[in-house]
């Protein structure tokens, strides 16, 4: 019962992606923290904007896969 809930294949490739995933966002707010060094301001609204489009992925993504495992 426990093989129905739980692939080790699986797993690996979602962790792999994940770390992917972790290193382009820290790679990303790295860059601005380097780049903008005077606009605190310009700095917050980037690096939110940074989030907003990490997040907005993982919506797009878990409604991809609820919309296959749906049909």
């Amino acid at each position: 019962m426990g093989s129905d809930y739980f692939s080790v294949p699986i797993f690996f490739i979602i962790f792999r992606e994940t770390t992917e995933a972790a290193i382009i966002v820290s790679v990303l707010l790295s860059f601005l923290s380097q780049v903008i060094t005077d606009d605190p301001a310009m700095k917050k609204r980037l690096a939110r904007q940074v989030w907003g489009g990490t997040a907005l992925g993982l919506l797009i993504s878990i409604a991809v896969g609820a919309t296959f495992i749906v049909v």
